[in-house]
């Protein structure tokens, strides 16, 4: 798993680095929030490890911050934090996972972290079905239902479409969802994303005829977009001149 780490003590970090590495995992570390939060939206983390104070920007406010991102979906904890009320109040206010006081032992943090992705891998592979407007999104890893319709998919397409459903609305760059969906952390793949997201979309008639829309945004990625109401077009567009030398096409609704 890929863990972003956001803090400015170089020793913590080689050594946190250099436990969580034997253990298979892939640590990024940053000192400026924004090339943080940037690392965490265009190439995606599994846990984010945020220092309480990084060069006078507070860890709680990139808390905040990620949470506006990935809502629940994303774990953080906190390391280096005050051993008082109102800063365990903010912290557990604001929707971290766990944190500490003080300087954490590294092992300790280590087992810690890797006790709490086996929590997290587990409460997954139990998760109920989730319903998505007229979708619903089966544990079993291969099947989506649509109107309770059985949709089989391939194992890619279904985690593809689980990513999706959960971060509806929301615009996703290739570099994430490679990152999230295929756990690559490279730009080399990105057609793989295209292909897959061509498939899905006939698979699933992702219109708004079924309530939702997935559109490419030109630059930046992918939006699975929740449609209340498709509109409803007149069988004959209505044309109106402007002016002399122009006319212009309206299309009007029913």
């Amino acid at each position: 798993m890929r863990i972003g780490i956001f803090s400015e003590h170089r020793e913590f970090i080689d050594r946190l680095t250099l436990v969580l590495g034997s253990a298979g995992h892939d640590c990024a570390h940053f000192e400026k929030r924004d090339s943080f939060v940037r690392d965490a939206l265009g190439h995606g983390i599994d846990l984010a490890i945020l220092g309480w104070d990084v060069h006078g920007e507070s860890g709680l406010d990139v808390l905040r911050e990620l949470r506006r991102w990935f809502d629940e979906d994303l774990p953080v904890m906190v390391v280096g934090a005050p051993d008082d009320e109102a800063s365990a109040l903010s912290l557990l206010r604001a929707g971290v996972d766990d944190y500490q006081i003080g300087t954490p032992h590294i092992r300790v943090m280590a087992a810690r972290i890797e006790s709490f992705l086996q929590r997290r891998r587990l409460q997954r592979r139990q998760s109920e079905s989730r319903r998505f407007g007229r979708f619903q999104v089966l544990p079993d890893g291969a099947t989506v239902m649509r109107d309770d319709e059985p949709i089989e998919l391939t194992k890619k397409e279904y985690e593809l479409a689980r990513f999706l459903f959960e971060n509806a609305n929301r615009v996703l760059s290739r570099r994430l969802l490679l990152a999230r969906v295929w756990g690559l952390h490279s730009d080399l793949y990105t057609r793989t994303v295209d292909a897959h997201m061509s498939r899905l979309r006939k698979k699933l008639d992702l219109t708004p005829a079924n309530g939702w829309r997935l559109s490419s945004i030109y630059g930046r990625g992918y939006q699975l977009e929740r449609v209340t109401q498709a509109p409803k077009l007149s069988s004959a567009p209505t044309v109106t001149r402007q002016g002399d030398d122009s006319i212009g096409f309206r299309i009007a609704a029913s």
